[in-house]
């Protein structure tokens, strides 16, 4: 990366840690500091702003909150209110702890969720949420990386996953493009989580329907 912009890394080594916190507090400002190394910054922080559903129609009552922490339980319901309409009843939550974002869908959506989950235990707490509940949620335990868990991707209308690190949510959208399915949603973190030694970008695939 130094080789392909070394200006750029030069800045970004003498930012202290608070100076990131900052910068990642203004967004604005960060892109105007970077654009003599990046003019299109401006134009891909546009790119970033997301339009809420109107009405508040996916707006979720909060006694579904429970046992959901405070800033969590904001940031699902601006990811559920951020969620395209899709007619489809068929949702898969990738990546899914206890199921925090899929009681949102079941609730919101009418949707029949399948939620994929590495770890056995929250697999179990969220399935006895949802099964006191009456939600429609089915917790697969598997590992996202695992060929197996294609399949969950080739049978449902519209994925999401929210905070899935580095290659857990490219995994999810090379699956969803290989199964041509006909919606995915990702919100992602942590690209620095990577098999390989240097990440690799996405583009939308031509034979994908809906991307966001």
């Amino acid at each position: 990366m130094a080789g392909l912009n070394p200006g750029l890394c030069d800045w970004l080594d003498a930012q202290s840690l608070s100076d990131l916190q900052a910068w990642k507090a203004q967004p604005v400002a960060l892109a105007k500091a970077v654009s003599q190394w990046l003019p299109e910054a401006g134009e891909l922080l546009a790119l970033c702003e997301v339009t809420e559903s109107e009405g508040g129609q996916f707006d979720c009552d909060s006694h579904w909150s429970t046992g959901v922490p405070g800033r969590k339980w904001e940031q699902i319901s601006a990811f559920n209110r951020a969620l395209p309409y899709s007619p489809g009843k068929r949702w898969l939550e990738w990546c899914a702890g206890k199921g925090y974002l899929g009681r949102i869908l079941a609730v919101t959506r009418e949707a029949d969720v399948t939620s994929l989950e590495w770890q056995d235990a929250l697999c179990v707490e969220g399935q006895a949420y949802a099964t006191k509940h009456k939600l429609p949620m089915r917790f697969v335990q598997g590992d996202a990386f695992a060929s197996e868990s294609k399949k969950l991707v080739d049978e449902c209308d519209h994925a999401v996953a929210l905070h899935a690190c580095g290659d857990l949510h490219v995994t999810l959208l090379r699956h969803f493009v290989a199964a041509k399915a006909e919606s995915v949603t990702v919100s992602p973190c942590c690209y620095h989580l990577i098999h390989g030694r240097q990440y690799q970008p996405c583009r939308q695939s031509p034979s994908s329907r809906h991307w966001y």
